[in-house]
């Protein structure tokens, strides 16, 4: 069928309105479905290794500019004054020594022969390999008894079973090779001839491994129990070559302990089946893979994935609230060290009230940029397809008490980077051997590797751990910290010391009501004002993003009348319950919009705001510290650039009510953390 004129068009439309109306209809959602499916197509286009989890090796030639938030330090790039350095140092007993003598005199040219004694005025050393092969034999003799006659043969050690064989250092060096350094099997028989002149077969190197897997056993059973027992842990997964089939290698590690297993599935029956994640009562550090929010334990997620992805959001659909994400995260980080370095065990309460406002305001905003799809016009079977942004925000505010877990206890790292290093050198076996013959021959160099990591963490030294292991003593590590209690929650941080009561004269004058929680927090809590000042050691654009420093600087108002008061009601933990302490008609309005939760019902304008009335006069001893700066005559500062042309501003409370939180999974089988306005009733300011 031919595309029809344009006379032919409008001879339709006079004929049959409704067949060109259900056209027109069709068209425009063909050019819909098209415009998605190129968004897609350049969304893909624009994903690399900074941006998203496809790793560097597939950026090409075209690597991504580097544009992190970390700024220059100033300092001159190499060894910093203290650093201590490595260098040969002089060995007290040098193996060789050569003595270099003159000759002849160099003043008369008499011969100075070796009778003529000398004195040693400077000396160098060369410190040399020599690979050569040291044969050792053994010799069985017979010896006869004086008395009876009886002649008694000797016995050869249980190392030496047979006629000819490898020594254990040989034996430990080809294991290194091969497990550690990832040598391909021809290559390391090549190695070895091209060192010692001796040719080693591919079998007895297969062979090796399957002695030295077996001697192993005590220590994976160890690293299991201790891994156990840690207060946290880092756990990753990824994909290998087995026959030329997919099976998954998964890691469970520390800062001194690493284990492997592998397994044909990647979630819940092989996390099973390594037993760690059912026994574990601490923290496990991971990506948020699905399978592992099966396990009670508590959960931490690595930023450096929302880091990435906050990025594709930003550069790709050019939303800024994920801008302010990742600066947000950043900056939470940053506290965390300068705390660390100040020597403290946990941030100020006012400053954790801070950050974890702003996290809920750009959730808001992300929700209010990213919009559920409207539903198909027919009923159709499964869920709604979303877009990543959509899932990323969901995912943050879902999990939102993992993802800040780093923020209320130290021992918790910002990122998953110890169990990805301990994966990685997987990945580059797969690229270097392709893959592996046999699950026996996988599960083999998952159990090697796992000793040499964890002793090289260990500090030991990686051929006599390795030799000791063949002798059939492998090392065995030792517990590192105290065991937490099966199935006890992470340890709770102590609560803060209650201010004294104020004086009455000192009290906040009720004023307008704000339509944001920001305002509100050095009205209500006098100690927030210096902690909302910037974050010590954060950039200017890091620390514009918190609330901002200008709020302390606030003149005084006036006295109010003693009836015009705020009442002080229970000390909240966050800024959400504050609102009804203002203007107590507020109360109703801040319920719970249906399918939203408190923290963002509460964060979003409501109408309710302008329909309040006078609270009766509190008791005088229930009233609220003015602290430094009340602030209703002064607008809050834009701490966001403008939204992009085509965003979504604001959030409001209807789009809250019309995208609710994600529901949980089914099976989960952890039990339920009590919570208070959508956030987990952690104390602020404790120490782990």
């Amino acid at each position: 069928m031919g595309t029809p004129t344009r006379e032919e068009i409008i001879a339709l439309c006079a004929t049959a309105p409704e067949q060109v109306a259900d056209l027109v209809l069709a068209l425009f959602a063909r050019m819909q479905a098209f415009g998605d499916k190129v968004q897609e197509l350049e969304r893909r286009l624009g994903l690399n290794s900074s941006n998203s989890g496809k790793p560097p090796s597939s950026d090409g030639y075209r690597k991504p500019a580097p544009k992190s938030l970390r700024t220059k330090s100033g300092r001159p790039p190499g060894g910093q004054p203290g650093h201590p350095g490595q260098r040969l140092e002089f060995r007290a007993d040098p193996d060789h020594v050569v003595v270099h003598r003159p000759r002849a005199c160099r003043g008369c040219g008499h011969q100075l022969g070796e009778e003529i004694l000398g004195q040693a005025t400077d000396r160098r050393q060369v410190f040399e390999l020599l690979a050569r092969v040291e044969v050792t034999e053994h010799q069985v003799h017979a010896v006869g008894c004086p008395c009876c006659g009886e002649v008694t043969p000797g016995q050869f050690p249980a190392d030496v079973p047979a006629p000819t064989q490898y020594g254990l250092g040989l034996k430990a060096f080809v294991a290194y090779c091969d497990t550690y350094q990832l040598l391909p099997t021809d290559r390391i028989c090549e190695l070895i001839y091209d060192l010692t002149g001796h040719r080693l077969s591919e079998g007895t190197l297969y062979n090796l491994n399957t002695t030295l897997y077996n001697a192993l056993a005590p220590f994976s059973e160890r690293t299991r129990e201790l891994l156990i027992a840690e207060p946290v842990v880092h756990f990753d997964e990824t994909g290998v070559r087995v026959q030329g089939k997919l099976y998954w290698g998964h890691v469970a590690s520390t800062a001194l302990l690493t284990f492997y297993a592998v397994h044909e599935k990647r979630g819940e029956l092989a996390m099973n089946d390594a037993g760690i994640l059912p026994a574990f009562a601490g923290v496990a550090i991971h990506d948020s893979w699905a399978s592992y929010w099966i396990f009670a334990c508590a959960h931490g997620l690595c930023n450096v994935h929302h880091q990435r992805e906050l990025r594709a959001v930003l550069e790709l659909d050019l939303q800024i609230w994920a801008g302010a994400m990742r600066a947000l995260l950043y900056a939470g980080e940053q506290a965390v060290g300068a705390a660390l370095a100040a020597g403290q065990d946990h941030l100020p309460a006012e400053q954790l009230a801070a950050i974890t406002i702003r996290y809920d305001d750009l959730i808001a905003q992300g929700l209010a940029a990213n919009p559920l799809p409207d539903p198909p016009p027919e009923p159709r079977r499964g869920r709604l397809k979303k877009t990543k942004a959509r899932n990323l925000v969901e995912r943050l505010q879902a999990r939102a008490e993992a993802v800040l877990r780093f923020l209320h206890d130290f021992r918790v790292p910002f990122s998953n980077n110890q169990g990805e290093r301990d994966m990685r050198m997987v990945k580059t076996q797969q690229k270097i051997s392709g893959t592996f013959r046999s699950k026996t021959a996988a599960e083999e160099f998952f159990r090697i590797r796992g000793y040499i990591s964890t002793v090289k963490k260990q500090g030991l030294p990686v051929l006599h751990c390795l030799r000791q292991a063949l002798q059939g003593h492998p090392f065995l590590p030792a517990a590192a910290s105290p065991a937490p209690a099966p199935g006890a929650a992470p340890p709770a941080l102590p609560p803060s010391t209650p201010p004294a009561p104020p004086p009455a004269a000192d009290l906040v004058p009720r004023g307008p009501v704000p339509t944001r929680a920001l305002p509100l927090l050095p009205a209500v809590c006098p100690g927030l004002a210096p902690a909302l000042a910037p974050l010590p050691g954060a950039t200017p654009p890091l620390a514009a993003l918190l609330p901002l420093p200008a709020l302390a600087a606030i003149t005084a108002l006036p006295p109010p009348p003693a009836a015009d008061l705020v009442p002080l009601g229970p000390a909240p933990a966050r800024a959400l319950p504050l609102l009804p302490a203002v203007r107590p008609a507020l109360a109703p309005a801040l319920a719970p919009v249906p399918g939203a939760t408190p923290a963002l019902a509460a964060l979003l304008p409501l109408p309710a705001l302008a329909a309040t009335t006078a609270p009766p006069a509190p008791p005088a001893h229930d009233l609220v510290p003015r602290g430094p700066a009340p602030a209703p005559a002064l607008p809050l500062p834009t701490v966001l650039p403008p939204p992009v042309p085509g965003t979504p501003g604001s959030p409001s409370s209807h789009l809250v009510a019309r995208y609710p939180a994600p529901a949980t999974r089914r099976r989960q089988q952890q039990p339920a953390e009590p919570r208070a306005h959508g956030h987990p009733l952690v104390p602020l300011g404790a120490s782990p």
